[in-house]
């Protein structure tokens, strides 16, 4: 039986959960939902009352049904290949292509983080596709 996990967004900058290029992924933040979540299980985020776009308590900002399991190893050891979208281009003007999730650089060492200043990781990653409601479209749910 599937199992819905909920957490409290405390600022939503687009890097976790990863929302860009038609999928979603949680690969930089909660965890203890990564190290539990299973393939059709759902996550759940919540707004937060100090939101920078202000108080989004009792508001959802995103709901996603997880699809795939994947170590953060395996994440980056694949993403070239399967989400090259996913690994940070810093020099890229578009904000989606900087936010990049796949942070953690597995080919020459034990995780070496490739990023500073987004997030801490954890064992296990989330890849979660095309189950994300946009931001936009969340006032139809009342």
């Amino acid at each position: 039986m599937p199992r819905l996990f909920t957490y409290t967004i405390p600022v939503d900058d687009g890097a976790a959960p990863n929302p860009f290029h038609g999928m979603c992924s949680l690969a930089i933040c909660k965890p203890g939902i990564r190290r539990v979540a299973k393939p059709d299980d759902w996550v759940a985020g919540l707004g937060s009352k100090n939101a920078p776009s202000g108080d989004l308590s009792g508001h959802l900002v995103y709901a996603m049904r997880v699809e795939e399991v994947l170590s953060l190893r395996d994440y980056d050891l694949n993403a070239s290949s399967r989400w090259p979208h996913r690994i940070p281009n810093i020099k890229s003007a578009a904000l989606q292509d900087r936010l990049g999730d796949c942070i953690y650089d597995f080919s020459k060492s034990n995780g070496q983080m490739l990023c500073t200043g987004v997030g801490s990781g954890g064992d296990f990653l989330d890849v979660f596709l095309n189950s994300i409601l946009e931001h936009d479209s969340l006032d139809d749910l009342g």
